[in-house]
């Protein structure tokens, strides 16, 4: 079974998603308490997460360039492979468990 190691560009962004919410709930719970009627925490949430998700969308698309690539070079992995398998196996055996009155 052929297992890839996370690229950089998946650690920056889980990097980033991790310090988001850890910075957003910080920023949140002092907006609470020092609340003057205002939640101005909202604008900071909403530009980084905006640079976020242009940050997932760049990542994604690395990704299926990636296996774009391995796909015409034929090095298809293992997992791509059995993924279809597996499901039909998975939603075989639910057929088998349910009970019919």
């Amino acid at each position: 079974m052929t297992t890839y190691p996370p690229t950089p560009s998946r650690r920056a962004l889980y990097l980033q998603l991790s310090l988001y919410t850890m910075l957003m709930i910080g920023l949140l719970v002092l907006n609470l308490v020092t609340y003057s009627g205002h939640l101005w925490v909202v604008y900071p949430a909403l530009g980084w997460g905006m640079a976020l998700l242009f940050q997932y969308t760049t990542y994604r698309r690395e990704q299926q360039n990636a296996m774009s690539q391995q796909l015409a070079a034929g090095q298809v992995a293992d997992w791509m492979l059995r993924k279809p398998e597996r499901m039909r196996m998975r939603a075989f055996d639910d057929y088998e468990e349910q009970e019919f009155v």
